[in-house]
């Protein structure tokens, strides 16, 4: 996950910071193997793309952990139908 202190304000900077390491909790085998984990977020960025319509920077740009949760759910979801 990234290090967002050098790029934007302090304040938003410890929020992502702090929602990277909820979504690392959330799903530990990303922390074990980055690879992985880089792997299954660029396939639910194209799939937030493809199947919703969300832009690049909204994607890139997602600044809750949970909304990336409701957006696997959503898409294993899809999966399944």
């Amino acid at each position: 996950m990234s290090n967002y202190s050098n790029q934007i304000p302090p304040e938003l900077a410890a929020h992502l910071q702090r929602e990277a390491d909820a979504l690392l909790a959330k799903n530990p085998h990303w922390r074990a193997d980055p690879e992985k984990a880089a792997a299954e977020l660029r396939q639910l960025r194209k799939d937030l793309m493809d199947h919703y319509g969300y832009s690049a920077a909204e994607v890139d740009f997602i600044p809750n952990h949970r909304n990336i949760d409701v957006a696997r759910d959503a898409l294993a979801f899809r999966k399944q139908q």
